[in-house]
C-alpha cells in the first residue's frame, strides 16, 4: 500500500497524457487507490489543459459536443451523448495508443438553488423518495428488494441521476465504463450502470430505466462535489423522472415536505 500512495503521490507532478498506461491501470483498478488516483488525475488534467477542453467543446458546439474521449493530446472521439462510448471502445483506443484515454463529459448547468432539506438558516431542498434497482428486475422486485433513496429533486436539470456507488453496486449490474466529469467548477468521476429507478404510491408503482451514475466516497466532499450544495444529500434527480413516469408533484413550503401521485 505504501508503494502504490508513493505512485499516487507522483500523478500530482505528472502530466495526466504522459501517465504510462499500465501504471494507470494499476492504480485504477485497484478498489484502495481508484478514488484518490482519479482525483489527482482529472485535477492535474484540468490545471494542465483546462483552456483546451474548453475550446475542444467550443468547437463542436454545433453537433453538439457533450462528451469527448482524449488521448495523447488529442480529441479521439466525440459524442452528442454525455456518456460518450462503450468501456470497451475506450480499452481498444487505449491498447492501440499505448496511453490512457479520458472520458470528458460537458459540465451541465448549475442546479437552481431552491431546497427542501435542511440547509440551515431557513433554506431547504426539495426531495422525492426513488426505489434503485437491477435493470433486468421486474418493477415489483424494485420496490420490494431495491435501495429506498430519499433524493434530491432539481427540476433545473434534465437527465441526472447521482447516487452513492456503495448502494448502486448493491442492486446493479457490473458498470459499463468509468468516465469523468466536472459539477460545481470540481470534477469528479463515476461508475455508469444502466439500472431501474422506481416511484411508487399507495397503490401503484412504476420504475424508468436509465444511465445512474455511482460515486465512490459518497460522504466525502473532497471526491463529491454533489455535496457541495447540501451536505446531507443521498442522491440527486432531474425532471425527466417526473415527465416520463407521469408524476405530479407538489411542494409544500409550509410543511417542507414533497407529496406526489403517479397520473
Amino acid at each position: 500500500m505504501k508503494e502504490d500512495l508513493e505512485s499516487i503521490k507522483e500523478l500530482e507532478r505528472i502530466d495526466p497524457f504522459d501517465i504510462p498506461l499500465d501504471k494507470y491501470r494499476s492504480l485504477t483498478n485497484n478498489e484502495k487507490t481508484r478514488s484518490l488516483a482519479y482525483r489527482i488525475i482529472m485535477e492535474r488534467l484540468y490545471e494542465l489543459y483546462a483552456e483546451w477542453i474548453e475550446n475542444e467543446f467550443r468547437k463542436r458546439r454545433n453537433e453538439p459536443a457533450r462528451s469527448l474521449l482524449v488521448c495523447d493530446r488529442k480529441v479521439i472521439f466525440s459524442s452528442k451523448d454525455e456518456y460518450g462510448p462503450s468501456g470497451k471502445y475506450i480499452a481498444e483506443i487505449e491498447e492501440k495508443m499505448g496511453k490512457p484515454c479520458y472520458l470528458l463529459s460537458e459540465e451541465p448547468l448549475i442546479e437552481e438553488k431552491v431546497s427542501w432539506q435542511d440547509l440551515g438558516g431557513g433554506d431547504y431542498y426539495p426531495t422525492i423518495e426513488i426505489y434503485l434497482g437491477n435493470k433486468n428486475w421486474h418493477n415489483q422486485k424494485v420496490f420490494k428488494d431495491g435501495v429506498k433513496i430519499r433524493s434530491d429533486f432539481d427540476t433545473g436539470n434534465s437527465k441526472y441521476a447521482v447516487f452513492n456507488e456503495d448502494g448502486c453496486k448493491m442492486v446493479g449490474d457490473k458498470p459499463e465504463k468509468v468516465g469523468f466529469r466536472r459539477h460545481l467548477g470540481r470534477p469528479y468521476f463515476y461508475y455508469l450502470r444502466s439500472m431501474k429507478i422506481g416511484i411508487k404510491n399507495e397503490k401503484v408503482g412504476r420504475c424508468l430505466e436509465k444511465l445512474v451514475e455511482g460515486i465512490d466516497n459518497w460522504d466525502d466532499i473532497r471526491l463529491n462535489p454533489y455535496k457541495i450544495a447540501n451536505p446531507n444529500r443521498k442522491g440527486f434527480v432531474g425532471r425527466d423522472l417526473m415527465l416520463k413516469l407521469f408524476v405530479r408533484i407538489v411542494l409544500d413550503p409550509k410543511a417542507k415536505e414533497s407529496t406526489w401521485e403517479l397520473l
